[in-house]
């Protein structure tokens, strides 16, 4: 997941240079999972209803993922146990390249 510092509903909300960094660090962020998890895509998502501040939810999923599929992991019916290696390899890597 991928918050703005400051509180914003939405992408609107914030100034140019504002969004412009959440945009770095989400796309550094896709391509570290995306990379790690060795998925083809990735589903993103902003919702806001339970939490109303502007957070992106990334979702990896394989190329052969099905509309079901995806949906139930977005919708926690589908969950992958906690990996703490995975976990240190992430922060890792984002930290090494930080934007």
């Amino acid at each position: 997941m991928v918050v703005a510092k400051r509180h914003a509903e939405n992408a609107s909300a914030l100034d140019e240079e504002e969004w412009l960094h959440v945009a770095r660090v989400f796309r550094e962020t896709e391509r570290v999972l995306l990379d790690l998890t060795q998925t083809q895509r990735a589903v993103v998502m902003k919702v806001g209803i339970q939490t109303p501040h502007l957070h992106l939810h990334i979702y990896p999923a394989a190329e052969t993922a099905t509309r079901e599929e995806v949906f139930e992991a977005i919708d926690g019916k589908r969950r992958e146990t906690r990996d703490e290696e995975f976990v240190r390899a992430c922060r890792s890597c984002l930290t090494a390249t930080a934007v």
